[in-house]
């Protein structure tokens, strides 16, 4: 069944396997016992029992689960505890993980960890190292994945903890499936099965039955996994989770169709879809969707099948799902031979192709993105290596300071009628304290110029990552398909596949060139060279380079300066500064509007004013433009990308210049940004 049959592994492989753990094995089943406990008990005692249902709540109501993990949190603001610490940073880390928000959850995990290898606490250390490798399975990292797993695995293997062992062998067994060795898989996953069964957690065994099924399908050995199958719905059906048994009903109906049983197949797909939707489960109707069509396709009946991949597709391009908006096309097509109308089915291929090639370009992009995202986390742990080694000196200063001040006491005994001796002894102590003060301060402002630094670097590399590599992507992607196809796509088509590209050059040298002049000024490489110019150049200068911009926009551009209006500036640096902010007028401009260029004179001063009537700026987000290597970058009118960087480099040069970069903007009316320098 076409691709989709791959797309139902991976869905079965998370559905059914990435749970975080909650390390219990006595899980709470009611609340009312804590309640009626809770409100007669206070401190220590009603902050355990706050953590207690928080620990209830878990995967079923995040909101309870956070306002009780505020409780337990003020609590701890007066009265630290390791342990519970430990616990609230956990459930911190699941509630980030629920939201996929995977940098918080690690962060989260980090500390957690931390805590629980404080107090020597194996197994807790053990399933916070599990949903760490859980999380990197998520990212498709598994050499990472596959390393905090057999940390855990080490840390249960020291208690004999066979949940936990049965837990991570489900895991490798998952990476070894994914990772293409079948039979390395089956004998992880049997052996989970089996220590599951042998401690009586019967619930735990239907995820490994479907897991043994999978392995079979792949095998082709349809029938053997449609027995593994059953046993997991049966299981799941008896729990009532219908989440579950929606994904192991698709695998059944992919046995019945891998068996030429199209009626029955047809039968559990409408199962799974059923469940999907009264679950919302957007991907899992898709998917069904489009399985349930390819079935009615296969049996004849192709203007149901036509429905239902119409209502997947529309499904797929509403949520911008690329993969599945490609397998609609691609189930079209094969509809449309079978009803032997093959112009229609080119149209779907080239559709198809189109949609895999952007899915290419975005995979590349979410390439660079994983490793710039496994470079902040390694960042991350040496920051909180680096925080470790300074308490660590801070309790040695501490130390030092204590047996200070026992040696002087006790110099004080001894010399108590020397008071020239006392003296001495106050004023070495007073020292002691002022050093260790002084030193305290540097090391704040030391932290405080490190984080600084690192956010700019982060910025930085953001910038290059995200804003150079998609438009490069873009234009690789379309050159290829104009070198691919270029005799089968109709002219309309191939000028626009042109303007694609030209539109991305433009944009990367805008970037490059902008970076260029950041990272010039940064380095001080720049010197000024003041002079009279006439404005009227400059305008003139800067204008004929944006050109094109304003006529494909339909902009009217109105220049408002007298012929000897002069400015004493360097010419090339004020150049720079009204080409990007004339590109940001043009930018936030609506097509059809008039941008206006004029200039100022007062008593003090000469400006240049760029006025547009676009989108305009709230007051606040105003405020927030030039924080260094933090300027908001937002979508023009026309979805026009920008890094920020073009608004800091007309402040940085205008300053250079003795000047001052102004703004007046309104939402709705339209900006005006003026650059004046002094007349003395």
């Amino acid at each position: 069944m076409i691709e989709f049959r791959k797309i139902l592994f991976l869905l079965s492989l998370v559905s059914l396997n990435m749970q975080v753990s909650i390390a219990q094995d006595s899980p709470v089943t009611s609340t009312d016992s804590l309640f009626k406990i809770r409100s007669s008990t206070s401190g220590k005692p009603r902050a355990e029992i706050n953590l207690e249902i928080a620990r209830y709540h878990f995967l079923k109501d995040q909101d309870s689960l956070l306002y009780y993990i505020g409780l337990v949190d003020q609590y701890l603001e007066k009265e630290p505890d390791t342990r519970m610490e430990g616990f609230v940073y956990k459930f911190k880390g699941y509630n980030a993980l629920l939201s996929l928000d995977f940098d918080s959850a690690i962060m989260y995990d980090l500390k957690a960890l931390n805590k629980f290898q404080e107090l020597n606490d194996a197994k807790e250390s053990g399933w916070v190292l599990n949903n760490m490798g859980n999380i990197y399975y998520r990212l498709d990292n598994f050499a990472v994945a596959t390393d905090y797993f057999l940390r855990s695995l080490s840390f249960f293997e020291q208690i004999d903890n066979k949940h936990g062992i049965a837990e991570i062998y489900n895991n490798l067994g998952r990476i070894s499936y994914r990772s293409g060795q079948p039979e390395k898989a089956r004998n992880y996953f049997e052996s989970s099965l089996e220590l599951f069964k042998g401690i009586g957690r019967n619930k735990n065994t239907y995820k490994i039955y479907n897991n043994l099924g999978l392995i079979l399908f792949d095998q082709e050995l349809f029938k053997e996994a449609l027995d593994y199958f059953t046993h997991a719905a049966n299981g799941y059906q008896m729990l009532k989770d219908k989440t579950r048994l929606a994904t192991v009903y698709g695998n059944m109906a992919l046995c019945y169709d891998g068996m030429s049983d199209l009626p029955t197949a047809e039968i559990f797909t409408r199962k799974a879809l059923k469940q999907s939707m009264l679950l919302d489960y957007e991907i899992g109707i898709i998917v069904n969707t489009i399985n349930l069509g390819y079935l009615l396709r296969s049996q004849g009946q192709y203007d149901s099948a036509r429905i239902y991949l119409n209502m997947a597709l529309d499904m797929a391009t509403e949520k911008n799902l690329l993969s599945y908006k490609a397998g609609s096309y691609e189930e079209l097509a094969y509809l449309e031979v079978a009803m032997n109308d093959y112009k229609n089915a080119y149209l779907y291929r080239v559709r198809q192709d189109s949609i895999k090639h952007l899915i290419i370009n975005q995979q590349s992009t979410e390439k660079i993105n994983e490793l710039m995202f496994s470079y902040e986390q390694k960042l991350k742990e040496r920051e909180i290596d680096q925080l470790r080694a300074e308490q660590r000196m801070q309790s040695r200063l501490n130390t030092i300071f204590l047996i200070a001040i026992i040696l002087s006491m006790a110099l004080l005994v001894i010399l108590v009628y020397w008071q020239f001796s006392i003296r001495r002894s106050k004023q070495l102590l007073t020292g002691k304290n002022n050093l260790l003060y002084e030193y305290n301060k540097r090391l704040v402002a030391s932290e405080s110029d490190l984080k600084t630094l690192m956010n700019e670097k982060n910025k930085l590399f953001s910038i290059i990552a995200h804003d150079l590599k998609n438009p490069v992507s873009a234009v690789n992607g379309f050159s290829e398909l104009l070198m691919v196809n270029y005799d089968e796509l109709h002219e309309r088509t191939r000028k626009e596949y042109v303007l694609q590209i030209y539109k991305g050059s433009e944009r990367t040298l805008s970037l490059l060139e902008n970076l260029l002049l950041w990272a010039q000024s940064q380095m001080n490489n720049i010197k000024v060279e003041k002079e009279s110019v006439p404005v009227i150049e400059l305008i003139n200068d800067c204008t004929s380079h944006l050109m094109t911009l304003i006529e494909n926009k339909n902009l009217e551009l109105v220049t408002e300066i007298p012929e000897n209006f002069l400015i004493f500036v360097d010419k090339e640096m004020i150049k720079a500064v009204i080409r990007n902010l004339l590109s940001n007028a043009i930018k936030f401009s609506f097509p059809g509007q008039k941008i206006i260029i004029s200039v100022q004179s007062s008593d003090n001063e000469n400006c240049i004013k760029i006025t547009d009537y676009g989108t305009g700026m709230k007051p606040e987000f105003v405020n927030e433009l030039f924080t260094k290597l933090n300027i908001p970058s937002s979508s023009g009118t026309s979805e026009e990308k920008g890094s920020g960087l073009g608004l800091l480099i007309a402040k940085d040069y205008t300053e250079k210049n003795d000047g001052e970069l102004k703004i007046d903007s309104a939402p709705g009316k339209g900006s005006t940004f003026s650059i004046c320098f002094s007349k003395s």
